[in-house]
């Protein structure tokens, strides 16, 4: 339950990771804590087990929506969630019943995994008399500050054994798609069942029976071993990119999601620094600045909608931006493998091993000028083509697709060769820039950058 009284497209709650969460059970306890306190989103489960499903997910689809970190180059940025369950009366300290108590482990270690930073409220430890049920409706009606069960918190996890503990945590953090075992965190894809046992050899679950003498006897499984066997291990659909669930490795639909965040947050500030250098930049043909800027601006605030123009900065001039321009934004969006830009050479590009591409909306290359048709033919359809088939490198391949927008910088007076039917370029060949001026006004957009 969602409760209505909170702005949940307005402040963006489902990917802000700064908004913290407060998990409870039913529509009536979520509603309550919505009235008194804006400050928090909000769920009221059905129960104390609803956080899940038969998806093959980690949490039930709806939650699945929700990110729950954020990294970037700088820092990882995770959501608050605060867990309030009822208190029963069955335990004198506030606890919650070993039912309840197991539900709430379980969902901890969930949220844990998929990068919250959670915190188990108690409060059963404001009940005025021991012994009696006492939910936070009943806290909070009764004129109690919500604030003081937000900091009352447990951080030991109470009713659950070794093996649920490691399965519930391994859910997070492994999945099998098609019958392969994928790491969740960085989509890699084990080619075969000893390469992923070695990777995870640290994850073992141990076992302690009683003989007939009484002797307690242990021995210790790969834990691997038992969550490829267990009902609720996380199984995908497929491996994609969905750039409208960016950040998030796992999509509600049960896909995985090559499409990560950018390497750096937005700020507030006065972009005049950048704006000046692409106005003096583009000032052999200035209607090209507006037409730079929203097509820059359409990869950023619409990856999910690939350009089908390419701009290529073709000039004898050095020196001049042509590769300074475009690597600046990429720079800004992420270079780094798995972040969603890249710089490269014509090699990468022309080459059949092609895992630079995966999950990019952005790429710039340098010198790829060919007169070769099977370079033209590849180049056309790279733009184009709808579907990317990613050839990893020592690993798998797979298809994805295509939302790559390519710039394409040279010193040579064309990159490929056109013909009158030629529309999906968009050229420019800088003609008056000073290389030493624009060295200098380069060097200071790097630095304001």
């Amino acid at each position: 339950y969602f409760p209505p009284n909170v702005a949940w497209v307005a402040q963006n709650v489902l990917s802000d990771v700064d908004m913290p969460l407060i998990i409870t059970e039913g529509e009536f306890k979520a509603y309550q804590i919505a009235k008194v306190d804006t400050t928090y989103a909000i769920i009221g489960l059905a129960g104390v087990t609803s956080w899940s499903d038969k998806s093959g997910l980690p949490l039930h689809r709806d939650l699945m929506q929700f990110a729950w970190q954020r990294k970037n180059s700088f820092q990882d940025r995770h959501r608050k969630v605060y867990i309030i369950f009822d208190y029963d009366g069955a335990e004198e300290d506030g606890e919650p019943n070993k039912q309840v108590g197991m539900a709430e482990a379980k969902l901890a270690i969930t949220l844990r995994g998929l990068g919250a930073d959670v915190h188990l409220c108690r409060v059963g430890k404001f009940a005025p008399i021991k012994g009696e049920k006492y939910a936070i409706d009943d806290h909070l009606l009764a004129g109690q500050a919500l604030g003081t069960v937000l900091s009352t918190t447990a951080s030991v996890l109470t009713g659950l054994t070794d093996y649920d503990n490691k399965l519930y945590e391994l859910r997070t953090q492994y999945a099998i798609l098609n019958g392969d075992i994928i790491r969740i965190k960085d989509a890699h894809i084990y080619r075969s069942w000893q390469s992923a046992k070695i990777d995870t050899a640290q994850h073992q679950i141990t076992f302690t029976t009683t003989n007939a003498q009484g002797i307690p006897k242990s021995r210790d499984v790969h834990a691997l071993e038992e969550y490829i066997k267990w009902q609720r291990a996380c199984k995908l659909e497929q491996i994609n990119m969905y750039p409208e669930f960016q950040g998030m490795p796992i999509t509600p639909r049960g896909e995985y999601n090559v499409f990560k965040d950018w390497a750096h947050e937005p700020v507030n500030g006065d972009p005049k620094p950048y704006l000046d250098i692409i106005e003096h930049f583009f000032k052999d043909e200035p209607s090209l600045i507006e037409y730079w800027h929203n097509w820059v601006g359409h990869v950023i605030q619409r990856p999910w909608i690939r350009h089908n123009t390419c701009p290529q900065f073709c000039s004898i001039l050095q020196g001049v931006g042509k590769s300074a321009i475009p690597e600046f934004i990429a720079l800004a969006m992420g270079v780094e493998r798995g972040q969603p830009a890249a710089i490269m050479g014509p090699g990468e590009l022309f080459e059949s091993k092609n895992g630079e591409l995966e999950g990019k909306v952005f790429v710039v290359v340098n010198e790829p000028n060919s007169d070769q048709n099977t370079h033209q033919a590849k180049f056309k359809d790279l733009i184009t083509t709808p579907r990317l088939m990613i050839d990893r490198k020592y690993g798998a391949k797979f298809t994805i697709n295509n939302y790559v927008n390519y710039v394409l910088t040279t010193n040579k007076p064309f990159v490929v060769q056109m013909d009158n039917g030629s529309r999906r370029e968009m050229i420019y060949t800088p003609t008056s820039l000073d290389p030493l001026d624009m060295g200098q006004r380069v060097k200071s957009l790097m630095e304001w950058g």
